[in-house]
């Protein structure tokens, strides 16, 4: 239980938390010794440690995800609805897609993963941070990243629902803060993007700030593992020719898991 415990102090303080913080709140817990607390957060399937400002942070990881099909076997993922998750389905008992976090399925899934003592806020900002399947998080701007000016090529401009950063900085292959596009998820658009999906509840909340802090440590730290998976989402979309103007329309808002 101790890293079940560690993990619900990290996601119920928006899956970041600085070290010596996780340390005094982790004191209070009388099955973690404080003596096994540094190994207990190099577990690097429930933990990221990363370091910003000569501020040691750490960030709550898992493998679980949304699974994507609704029918299968042998699922090692949840199986929920994301409007659910997000507190906006309105469908109820007539939802094709699960709303029991405890059904036998998702019970099984959570335990094996440590994650049976989070609420579902806790697990739904945790699966923000790691939405590597792209289903919740919106996707770049591909329009943005290419042309000239503040938006480059994107027609929709302050009204894009899509995130207006720099493609290479995601991929981890731009470190020049010259390059003309964004690096900072605090900069207007993009914060007022990932409040808009990380607000967008009718439980609220105000974490969107924790979810731009650990965004920014996944682009900026060496350590972390970047996010193509914003890339991936906005390539495929274009590919399919989507004009940046549907963004409010793709399939990642649609009634699907």
């Amino acid at each position: 239980m101790s890293e079940a415990n560690i993990l619900k102090i990290i996601c119920g303080n928006g899956g970041a938390i600085d070290y010596e913080r996780l340390l005094e709140l982790a004191s209070g817990f009388p099955d973690i010794n404080c003596f096994e607390f540094d190994s207990l957060i190099e577990n690097e399937q429930l933990f990221s440690l990363t370091e910003n400002s000569g501020v040691k942070q750490v960030l709550a990881k898992t493998n679980v995800r949304l699974c994507k099909v609704r029918d299968c076997t042998g699922c090692k993922n949840l199986h929920l609805c994301k409007l659910y998750l997000h507190g906006e389905c309105t469908w109820g008992r007539r939802c094709g897609y699960g709303h029991n976090l405890n059904s036998h399925h998702n019970a099984r899934v959570l335990s094996e993963h440590q994650l049976q003592r989070l609420s579902r806020a806790e697990i739904r900002q945790l699966l923000l941070h790691n939405d590597s399947p792209h289903v919740l998080l919106p996707p770049l701007c591909m329009s943005y990243n290419h042309g000239e000016g503040d938006y480059g090529r994107c027609d929709d401009k302050d009204n894009c629902t899509r995130l207006h950063i720099c493609e290479g900085y995601i991929q981890g292959t731009c470190d020049s803060g010259d390059c003309g596009r964004s690096h900072d998820f605090f900069e207007p658009h993009p914060m007022r993007t990932l409040t808009i999906v990380n607000n967008n509840t009718k439980e609220g909340g105000s974490s969107t700030y924790s979810l731009m802090s650990v965004l920014s440590h996944i682009g900026t730290n060496a350590d972390c593992v970047k996010c193509p998976f914003l890339v991936i989402k906005a390539q495929h979309q274009t590919q399919a020719g989507l004009p940046c103007s549907a963004g409010d329309t793709q399939p990642e808002t649609s009634h699907v898991k």
